[in-house]
């Protein structure tokens, strides 16, 4: 089965209960399902359990199963609103959880590009967040740290670059040195480009040192 979509869920629960994959799975099976309907669950410290088989139809979206794969997080209720206004409240690890999740599943299913709320295909408080939300907030929370590990990468790679370049010209500075009066000239462009290369290198790494890494 091919997957293009991934389609986030919340379990409907409250957050100081601490509902298991096991919980949710006897729910299906009551309403008649064969096993539990998402391909995955994560309980409120983080923990993953996996549900269906990704290769498997899920049965989390009425008339969308078909080339999607449903992540399902333990919450979305508060006791404060009830039980029928859905909020967007994982934890932490919830979240953390999550990211890394859907990172991993475009990894083995690369065209699994859309990231989604079930909201975004049938009349649903779930996942907690408006129409479009869940898109957002992977644009904000996942794409933001792809795109900037992306980057110091470009940046590494044109460091790297101008390093090696600088490489190049001190050997050539070396060989013709008894050979031409332009020798102190190719030195001083190794000079620059080496501390351009130093420049480049040190920006590349601004970002992991702004987070604490070294």
């Amino acid at each position: 089965m091919k997957i293009h979509s991934i389609v986030i869920h919340y379990s409907a629960t409250y957050p100081d209960q601490d509902i298991t994959r096991g919980t949710v799975d006897k729910w299906h099976r009551d309403r008649g399902f064969r096993e539990i309907g998402y391909h995955w669950f994560i309980r409120r410290d983080g923990t993953l359990e996996e549900g269906r088989a990704e290769g498997t139809l899920g049965a989390h979206v009425r008339g969308h199963n078909s080339g999607t794969i449903g992540i399902c997080w333990a919450g979305g209720l508060e006791r404060s609103s009830g039980p029928n206004t859905g909020v967007w409240n994982p934890t932490e690890a919830q979240e953390k959880a999550l990211i890394q999740l859907i990172r991993d599943i475009q990894k083995r299913h690369p065209d699994a590009k859309r990231v989604i709320g079930h909201k975004d295909l049938v009349p649903t408080e779930c996942p907690g967040l408006p129409k479009g939300g869940v898109a957002e907030w992977w644009a904000k929370h996942g794409g933001k740290e792809r795109t900037l590990a992306e980057t110091r990468t470009v940046r590494g790679g044109v460091a790297a670059g101008v390093g090696t370049i600088g490489a190049a010209v001190t050997e050539q500075a070396e060989t013709l040195a008894p050979l031409s009066g332009m020798s102190d000239a190719l030195k001083w462009a190794f000079v620059a480009l080496t501390i351009a290369g130093i420049g480049l290198t040190l920006y590349a790494r601004r970002d992991d040192w702004r987070d604490g890494k070294r």
